[in-house]
């Protein structure tokens, strides 16, 4: 993943949250990575609904680099 834009988190309820984002992304195989990224989120900070886009080209918008 290089950089990140328009992301959003909310409660849905006390118990679960949604999570939204755009993601600048340049892989070969978007099934594993989605997969990857849903499953850390649903570990890491119990976030199991969650809203992913990937776009191949950065945007002006994109604020958070993470190429380094």
């Amino acid at each position: 993943m290089q950089s990140l834009h328009d992301l959003h988190i909310w409660p849905l309820s006390t118990t679960r949250t949604a999570l939204a984002v755009h993601l600048v992304w340049q892989g070969s195989d978007p099934d594993a990575f989605l997969d990857r990224v849903t499953d850390a989120l649903a570990k890491t900070h119990g976030i199991a609904n969650v809203t992913l886009q990937l776009e191949r080209n950065p945007c002006d918008r994109a604020h958070a680099d993470f190429s380094s």
